[in-house]
């Protein structure tokens, strides 16, 4: 129906908030619930809600559980979620119902990346490239793959493929940030907010360039752009830290010491996990 097809056109233009409303009225007024369901899937996915992703994949999987597109869904979900485990079986069963379906290869790739089975993440990723090699997202992960860190000419290629890729901006953001580089990182992490304003790697990428380049208007920005982050994504030990640096900069030492001790804390929980 028609708000099928709006929802599909405010997913490509990015908009995923007015995207959901639109694909939860179409799913209440009868539109195919497995496109539906792929859809919302999708977006909660880019708006990073992994487990409502999850889900969704889940439902429509039900509905046709030979459906290699589900399964890639599925396997982003969990890559989202940082189950790598699950995730490599679900773009296992995607390639094996599709063994030309380059995205199922790609997805692999990353999975075994994240338990650190790299050389079966470079087969795999090799795989994805010779049956995509214009595939943007295949260059943007290539680039860990030869070396072991990422790759400035591949994620420039990955950037050039399609220009409104935001994971290439903000990989080139978070490599030059890596490297010192700080006003380059600001300058790739504001492109990516440009591509997509409410893209939270983005946001974590540009308040790490802020926090490091010593500042305090900068410092203050990042403050402002890492402090939601943390509140959602309790978890990630890296922003807790670059909001040390930033407090730190803004010489608020009670605070900058109690965000460092909760990286500490993080990392430590991440090891024993691990």
């Amino acid at each position: 129906g028609a708000d099928y097809v709006a929802a599909l056109l405010s997913a490509a233009r990015k908009d995923y908030d007015k995207s959901l409303e639109l694909a939860r009225l179409a799913e209440k007024r009868g539109a195919p619930s497995f496109g539906v369901k792929l859809l919302l899937g999708d977006v909660y996915l880019r708006r990073g809600e992994c487990e409502a992703a999850a889900r969704q994949y889940e439902l429509a999987l039900a509905e046709q559980p030979r459906s290699a597109t589900a399964f890639v869904g599925s396997g982003m979900s969990r890559i989202c979620a940082r189950d790598s485990a699950r995730a490599a079986e679900a773009f296992r069963r995607a390639a094996t119902l599709n063994p030309y379906l380059s995205s199922a290869r790609l997805g692999l790739a990353i999975a075994l990346g994240g338990q650190q089975r790299v050389e079966e993440a470079a087969q795999s990723m090799a795989r994805a490239m010779s049956l995509a090699p214009s595939r943007a997202l295949a260059h943007l992960y290539a680039s860990s793959f030869a070396s072991g860190s990422a790759s400035p000419s591949e994620l420039g290629l990955a950037a050039r493929l399609d220009p409104d890729l935001v994971e290439a901006p903000v990989a080139l953001a978070r490599l030059a940030v890596a490297n010192g580089n700080f006003e380059d990182g600001e300058r790739y992490a504001r492109a990516a907010l440009e591509l997509e304003p409410g893209n939270e790697d983005a946001q974590r990428a540009l308040g790490s360039a802020l926090a490091f380049l010593g500042k305090p208007p900068q410092a203050a920005e990042a403050l402002r752009l890492l402090k939601p982050l943390a509140v959602r994504r309790p978890e990630d030990a890296e922003t807790r830290y670059f909001l040390g640096v930033a407090q730190a900069q803004l010489t608020n030492w009670p605070e900058a010491r109690e965000e460092f001790e909760a990286y500490q804390g993080l990392v430590r929980s991440d090891r024993t996990l691990s």
